[in-house]
């Protein structure tokens, strides 16, 4: 199916203006680019990797492959296409993972409404941290098993 030009057509595209709502594909101010993290990753994952032996791991480097691929058409995409003016948007997928800054904020929230539901109201809480010498992460770290 050919459709017409756009130009100086509705914002939403042609047929939109009759529509009580605007199209809600209607073009809208870029985001903020949330890519600094991930440019860290792709600056000094691999450098990292090599001096920590440790993380090369097939599973930590599934879940770093993951989180770089968020929210890219790579990683998987749907089409969705407007009733009223036919205009076409491609949503990216997004990963998931706890790990990935954008993904993990559904988690996040997921645990924040848990505990919500398991606290009983007119009850004290108190929140704890425990700490232990500096020797011992090195310990932990040379023998996972610890």
């Amino acid at each position: 199916m050919e459709r017409e030009s756009d130009e100086g057509a509705y914002p939403g595209g042609p047929g939109c203006e009759d529509v009580v709502q605007p199209c809600s594909m209607a073009p809208t101010r870029q985001r903020v680019a949330k890519d600094t993290f991930k440019q860290i990753f792709r600056d000094h994952w691999r450098p990292f990797q090599q001096r920590h032996p440790r993380y090369q791991d097939r599973h930590v480097q599934t879940v770093i492959d993951q989180m770089l691929g968020c929210g890219t058409p790579e990683s998987g995409s749907t089409t969705y296409l407007c009733p009223h003016c036919l205009a076409e948007k491609r949503v990216a997928f997004s990963c998931k993972s706890s790990f990935c800054l954008s993904c993990c904020k559904v988690y996040v929230d997921e645990w924040v409404a848990h505990i919500g539901r398991t606290l009983y109201e007119g009850v004290a809480y108190r929140h704890v941290v425990l700490t232990m010498p500096a020797a011992l992460p090195r310990e932990f770290y040379r023998d996972r098993s610890l």
